[in-house]
């Protein structure tokens, strides 16, 4: 029964890869689960043990093995960065490719923002458009403010985060000029 359940389950998210070619974050994270199970559904009736730990505290065996094997490993994001048509930059697009643009948050709600934990490593880079330098804050998970960097009028900063994370940019004044959350790609975070 296992079985059939994860065949069944590999069939929708085939078809489902095939009909949603941009999923959002959320939906990465849908499939990445959906497929951890229905590998570890296929894994259960398959003969042998397999043991395995990928990290000091994470050990599983037999078919949980192969559902942590998948979630921690993440095949949605390890094929994401191939060429999947749509996600070719335009040559007049100045992004690199299998980048997009990071989430844009109103300065007005800064107050209410907050960095969210436990996602994937991923890269912003911030693009200076204005004519004078800024200051680059991380937004940590309790809302409050790390300098992290000043970007000259011009600059480009690539920026290690995770996905969720908030970043704050303001101007010399001290005044919001934009907040950006870290998305599931590598992103540009542009400042205008």
């Amino acid at each position: 029964m296992a079985f059939a359940f994860g065949l069944v389950f590999i069939g929708v998210m085939l078809y489902i890869a095939l009909k949603v070619p941009n999923p959002t974050d959320s939906q990465w994270f849908t499939f990445r689960v959906i497929l951890a199970l229905a590998v570890g559904g296929v894994g259960a009736v398959l003969p042998g043990a397999l043991d395995v730990t990928v990290a000091p505290s994470i050990r599983a065996g037999g078919a949980l093995a192969l559902v942590v094997l998948v979630f921690w490993f993440n095949p949605p994001k390890l094929v994401a960065g191939k060429d999947q048509g749509k996600d070719q930059p335009k040559p007049d697009d100045p992004r690199p490719q299998g980048t997009e643009d990071a989430e844009t948050l109103d300065c007005k709600q800064r107050s209410s923002i907050r960095s969210q934990d436990g996602g994937d490593k991923t890269l912003v880079t911030f693009e200076n458009k204005t004519s004078a330098p800024v200051s680059i804050y991380w937004i940590n998970t309790d809302g409050g403010e790390q300098f992290y960097a000043q970007i000259v009028a011009g600059g480009r900063l690539p920026q290690e985060t995770f996905v969720g994370h908030a970043w704050l940019v303001k101007d010399q004044s001290n005044n919001c000029l934009a907040v950006f959350r870290s998305v599931w790609r590598d992103s540009i975070a542009v400042i205008q």
